[in-house]
């Protein structure tokens, strides 16, 4: 595909369909920032820091996130029109 990168933050891939996707987040999900979500306004994303709170990687429905500083190749897997591999690695200097 190409790559990405990020900055001391968060890298999340997913597909577009589920990307900010509200009713991916389970029902009595324990928000630990403050007794409440870490975005409020958008509950996704906050699910997303949610996963990663103690971890640098976490799969999270229909995608994954890790804490990135940097670039990073990605490849994408595709068969019959369905994501099944995804691969990030951390180009050579």
């Amino acid at each position: 595909m190409d790559d990405v990168g990020g900055d001391s933050g968060l890298i999340v891939v997913s597909d577009l369909a589920h990307f900010h996707d509200d009713r991916l987040v389970p029902n009595g999900q324990k928000w630990t920032y403050n007794g409440g979500p870490s975005d409020p306004k958008d509950l996704w994303y906050s699910l997303v820091c949610e996963t990663v709170r103690d971890v640098s990687t976490s799969v999270i429905p229909f995608g994954f996130v890790i804490i990135g500083d940097g670039a990073m190749d990605i490849d994408i897997v595709v068969l019959e029109n369905k994501v099944v591999a995804i691969r990030l690695t951390t180009p050579k200097a």
